[in-house]
């Protein structure tokens, strides 16, 4: 009984130690694309039906009026940020802008901001005002989470092949814990 006491209050410690040190990774919250061509609810349905289809999406919304699909993302598995265009091209529209609110705790590498998606295999880099630069300069290496909301401006390999960059030019930010 004893050992079982002790091994017990070793776990907990170790829990409570892990989740204290771990940074939390990044997560795609909500995706918002901009869509040409979408004049008409049948339309607006086989959108639906194809973005449904992306990997992490738990909700979509089709707008008509304001000619967008919102898709918001799961936990696990991430939203698959690269199947959002062919999935639009694929319902037989134009995809156009897309704007990401993306939370996670920000980072600094080579004098530029980033949040890093899915472990290390993906990244966001953030771009934006003085305004913003300030704001992640002071929060860099903080336990705390931050939510930006900007558009998504190019994707490429970067540097190192086995991580995916996104670029984002950040239009709001805040501290969400």
């Amino acid at each position: 009984m004893k050992y079982t006491k002790t091994a017990f209050g070793a776990l907990l410690l170790l829990m409570v130690f892990n989740l204290t040190t771990t940074p939390t990774r990044a997560q795609v919250e909500k995706v918002v694309v901009r869509v040409d061509g979408m004049s008409c609810p049948f339309c607006a349905y086989g959108l639906e039906k194809k973005m449904k289809k992306v990997e992490g999406a738990e909700k979509v919304t089709i707008n008509i009026n304001d000619g967008t699909a919102e898709l918001i993302g799961k936990r696990d598995p991430q939203l698959n940020i690269d199947a959002l265009k062919p999935a639009v091209k694929d319902a037989g529209f134009t995809p156009r802008d897309i704007t990401i609110t993306v939370s996670g705790m920000i980072a600094e590498e080579d004098e530029a901001f980033y949040l890093a998606l899915d472990g290390a295999t993906s990244r966001f880099a953030l771009s934006g005002s003085d305004e913003f630069q300030a704001f992640a300069k002071t929060n860099v290496g903080r336990t705390q989470q931050v939510r930006v909301v900007g558009k998504l401006e190019s994707v490429d390999a970067g540097k190192r092949q086995d991580i995916r960059h996104y670029a984002v030019s950040v239009e709001t930010f805040e501290v969400i814990k």
